[in-house]
């Protein structure tokens, strides 16, 4: 565009070039050299225009530059804040796998304690059982044995009454035996004392009665005797068989209480077995309660990083939103005043004057021959033209340095042309007002530039502002205090050596420089000073 431009001057400039050659080398006469004179006025002056709107064009261009270089690099910087912000949150997304990562190994080794608890809780409550058969059948046993023992005692008891009867019915048959053979001695003797006086002859008839009672007597002793020692052998074999019984009772009752004992001993052991269980359980169950305190500790401390980082993250998102909508803000306003469809404007603006040059020039050319003799009969035009004539020559001696000296200019140009209207075609108020209208465009051009100028200035100020805010966030503030204390300590007359110091720690415009130059310079006798922000 720009090359395009730079050719549509140069091509401007050689028709000017040409239609001055060719209005030099016809022949002048009085009336055609006061319009040659208005034409070459208007001529220098479209000149003057095309070389400030040349100027302005290159100006823009270099502000077009710089906006661009600003934009790539606010564009740079944020793409930069980006990707610091990318690594932060990866370093973040990594803290927080490393932390699921050890509360899921927690909840694992959790779940493991709680299967062992479990299982000697199963084991716990199948020794329970057992324990609770072994007492069942243990209590079983001790009533059966109770009962085999109370009965072993009443069988005693009874064996021994009847063995107590039976021995005093022993000792009265032996006495009544005893008694019995005495007697029966007695009548052996008395017999045989008898029988000896039957052999002597000397035997009278109430002997023999005596005898026969003896006899019959000793007779009914003896088969009581006999009847006395069967009795005798049946109580004997009735003692021995009661003895026996009581001497299986005894072994029966002996067994029983080996029994009994082991029980007590398998009882015993089964009790120290359910205490190291339950001692085992009660271990498991604390370590179990202090893992769960842990996870649970775990857990509330990964929640309360989890929510202050995902406060931190959520202040530190919308900071950096704020400055990334800021830096959006900032580049999209420096684009919008480095957009091209000004530039393109200008341009095109710039063509169509060089058109409407071209159309003039060629209308002018025609226009001359057929005017020359209404313009010689008119002597108020011819005056106005003569006087109009030092005027151009005075405004081709002026310099144009800006865009508002050359709407001066036409603005001036189109009044003086504006006196002459009465005489001129209506092409020629046509191409008048349109020049008016190119003027007014130009004034609300330049009027936007200067906004957009002023807003670029604003704009730069206040990146200023954030990168001096920025650059504070840093501050080291026990260095920071050290020179405050410094600036303090020393004399008024000393303190201006320390005011780039203090300037380059807080980040200080150069307002602020020079404020707190001219107070460290005029500080009075309660020390006083104006840093940046307030009175120190």
């Amino acid at each position: 565009m720009d090359k395009q431009a730079e050719e549509q001057n140069v091509k401007l400039e050689q028709k000017l070039e040409n239609l001055k050659s060719k209005m030099r080398t016809g022949s002048p006469t009085g009336n055609s050299r006061v319009r040659l004179d208005d034409i070459e006025s208007r001529n220098f002056t479209l000149e003057e225009e095309v070389k400030d709107l040349r100027i302005q064009l290159s100006g823009k261009k270099n502000e077009l530059e710089k906006a661009v270089e600003l934009a790539n690099k606010r564009t740079a910087d944020l793409e930069k804040a980006k990707a610091e912000y990318d690594e932060k949150m990866k370093r973040m997304r990594g803290v927080f796998n490393a932390a699921n990562k050890n509360l899921n190994e927690l909840r694992q080794t959790v779940a493991l304690k709680d299967l062992e608890i479990e299982e000697l809780k199963a084991a716990m409550k199948n020794l329970k059982e057992d324990d609770e058969k072994s007492k069942s059948s243990m209590d079983q046993n001790q009533k059966s044995l109770e009962k085999l023992t109370t009965e072993l005692h009443s069988q005693a008891a009874t064996y021994n009454t009847q063995i107590e009867q039976l021995e005093s019915k022993l000792r009265q048959t032996t006495q009544q035996n005893v008694q019995l053979k005495s007697e029966f001695q007695q009548y052996k003797a008395r017999a045989h004392a008898l029988l000896q006086q039957r052999n002597s002859g000397s035997k009278n008839v109430e002997s023999g009665t005596d005898v026969s009672e003896l006899l019959a007597t000793t007779k009914k002793l003896e088969s009581d005797l006999s009847l006395k020692i069967t009795e005798l052998k049946y109580a004997q074999d009735k003692i021995m068989v009661h003895e026996k019984d009581l001497k299986h009772s005894f072994d029966l009752n002996g067994k029983l209480e080996k029994e009994l004992e082991e029980m007590h001993k398998s009882a015993k052991v089964n009790a120290e077995e359910m205490r190291a269980t339950q001692e085992q359980c009660q271990n498991l169950l604390e370590e179990n309660e202090g893992l769960r305190k842990a996870l649970h500790e775990a857990e509330a401390r990964y929640t309360a990083s989890v929510n202050d980082f995902n406060e931190r993250l959520l202040v530190s998102t919308e900071t950096i939103q704020k400055k990334l909508k800021q830096k959006q803000e900032e580049n999209e306003q420096l684009q919008s005043i480095s957009e091209a469809s000004q530039l393109t404007q200008l341009r095109s603006e710039l063509s169509q004057r060089s058109e409407q040059i071209e159309e003039l020039q060629k209308q002018l050319s025609i226009a001359s021959a057929g005017k020359a003799q209404s313009i010689s009969n008119s002597p108020a035009l011819r005056d106005d033209s003569r006087s109009a004539s030092p005027s151009s020559v005075t405004h081709r001696n002026s310099t144009h340095n800006s865009l508002s000296d050359l709407l001066a200019d036409t603005e001036e140009r189109t009044s003086i042309v504006s006196s002459s209207t009465l005489t001129l075609s209506d092409k020629e108020q046509d191409h008048v007002l349109q020049l008016q209208h190119m003027a007014e465009m130009l004034n609300e051009s330049e009027a936007h530039v200067q906004r957009l100028i002023e807003q670029e200035k604003i704009l730069k100020e206040e990146i200023r502002k954030l990168d001096r805010l920025e650059k504070r966030q840093n501050i080291n503030v026990e260095y920071l205090k050290n020179v405050v204390l410094k600036f303090f300590e020393t004399d008024p007359s000393d303190r201006e050596p320390l005011v780039p110091v203090i300037s380059t720690i807080l980040q200080l415009s150069p307002e602020e420089i020079q404020s707190i130059r001219e107070n460290a310079l005029n500080a009075t006798d309660n020390g006083q000073v104006v840093i940046g922000y307030g009175v120190l």
